[in-house]
């Protein structure tokens, strides 16, 4: 059956054994399928590489264009070997599944939740833009709570209310009357004083006026001088001496409004002082509440600001998978779920399709091969055997002969030198029997 070039292109995608597969007419469209699959798989990666290279390198097309590449390559590696290292035994009365396809399923989640995340930052780029403002504004909230919270400014501004009440309660003391018992006691003893003094007052005004009115009836002398009696000496005296209690009274109430004075005085000054140390005591703890203040204010803006700037592809990350909007999640584990059929399609489907004419083929090729090389190694097994066989039995036939040939040497050696151990004997023992006959006396 003829193929197409389309078709030819989609098997050398799939990594098919192209030799077996044009063998295989039943099989062109399905192996064709599964290198379409892989082609579209490698298309997403290199399309998420390029969103997530433009995120972190803007401007650096060349280099954002490499790593699309490699990334969409690798991909491509993982798809294919994945698909290629499935191998079916048509003599097998069940093929086994799960021990191919939970291993690719897990490799295939790692995968698509890698590719899923480019995608989900160009589907939901307002929700992760409201969402990222809305995170600062919280962290920036909670980041005010923790520097007052740490600062004690809530405890300071209680401490501000309580002076300000002390304050204002002294204030009010100090408008008041002075509330000493020996104030009390001296205002009570000049009242008293002052009324006793207005009553002598009154009786010296009535003895001045009697005085005085008797004094113009008196008679003149001729020249013009008043004739003063008994009479009038008795009332000028009882004038003077009203006057004298009159000046005693008063001095003694002057005495009564002098000490009330001196008391009221005194305690106005330690009151005054009290609440001059109040006023410097709110002034020290205002003057803190607001450096406090203005510390968090300044801290937790330059916290925002900071967070503000933070617009980078962890930060959207994690602002996409944190986000509490159903909605998005939905949708967003939708993509997830889309690219993990994607990626895991053509292993299920390698799977999942029954043993046909192309696994056949090549497990005969895999048997023929496994044969002629079972029966290659065989062969150069048995080999080597009789050349190991052959090889000792010379050695031992070698090392017979050099034994031999060693024996005979160390015999011709032994008899050698017996033969000349014989000769230094015999003349050794002609020198003893010389000497001894020399030494016998005649």
């Amino acid at each position: 059956m003829k193929y197409s070039k389309v078709q030819y292109f989609f098997w050398v995608i799939s990594g098919s054994e192209i030799s077996v597969l044009k063998e295989c007419e039943n099989e062109y469209n399905r192996h064709a399928n599964i290198g379409m699959m892989i082609l579209i798989t490698t298309v997403f990666a290199f399309f998420t590489a390029c969103v997530t290279g433009f995120t972190f390198a803007h401007g650096n097309t060349w280099a954002v264009l490499g790593f699309a590449t490699v990334w969409a390559l690798l991909i491509f590696a993982i798809d294919r070997s994945m698909v290629n290292s499935i191998k079916k035994d048509p003599d097998a009365a069940k093929q086994p599944f799960w021990s191919f396809f939970f291993p690719r399923l897990l490799l295939a989640t790692i995968l698509a939740f890698f590719m899923s995340i480019p995608l989900d930052h160009i589907v939901f780029p307002e929700a992760i833009e409201r969402q990222m403002k809305v995170n600062v504004h919280n962290d920036w909230l909670r980041r005010q709570a923790e520097l007052t919270s740490g600062l004690n400014v809530a405890g300071t501004g209680t401490a501000l209310k309580a002076v300000e009440t002390e304050l204002t309660g002294l204030r009010g003391e100090l408008d008041s009357d002075c509330p000493l018992p020996d104030y009390k006691l001296a205002k009570q003893s000049y009242d008293e004083s002052v009324q006793q003094l207005q009553t002598l007052q009154a009786d010296y005004e009535n003895k001045k006026r009697n005085a005085a009115n008797y004094f113009n009836r008196l008679p003149r002398t001729i020249r013009g001088t008043r004739i003063v009696d008994q009479t009038y000496a008795a009332l000028r005296r009882e004038r003077n001496e009203a006057k004298a209690a009159v000046d005693q009274q008063t001095e003694t109430s002057n005495g009564y409004r002098d000490e009330a004075r001196r008391i009221d005085s005194a305690w106005r000054t330690a009151k005054q002082k009290e609440i001059d140390d109040k006023a410097s005591q709110r002034s020290k703890t205002q003057e803190r509440l607001d450096k406090d203040q203005e510390t968090v204010r300044t801290q937790s803006d330059t916290f925002r600001d900071e967070l503000a700037a933070m617009m980078g592809f962890d930060t959207k990350f994690t602002t996409l998978f944190l986000m509490p909007n159903w909605g998005v999640q939905v949708l967003k584990w939708a993509i997830f779920l889309a690219l993990l059929v994607i990626e895991i399609l053509p292993t299920y489907l390698k799977l999942k399709t029954p043993v046909g004419q192309y696994d056949m083929k090549m497990h005969e090729r895999e048997v023929m091969t496994k044969n002629d090389i079972k029966a290659r190694v065989n062969s150069e097994e048995q080999i080597a055997n009789q050349t190991e066989a052959h090889r000792v039995a010379a050695e031992v036939e070698l090392n017979k002969t050099v034994i031999d040939r060693v024996a005979d040497i160390e015999l011709r050696l032994a008899e050698e030198m017996l033969e000349d151990w014989e000769q230094i004997a015999r003349a050794q023992a002609k020198r003893n029997v010389l000497e001894l006959s020399q030494s016998t006396p005649v």
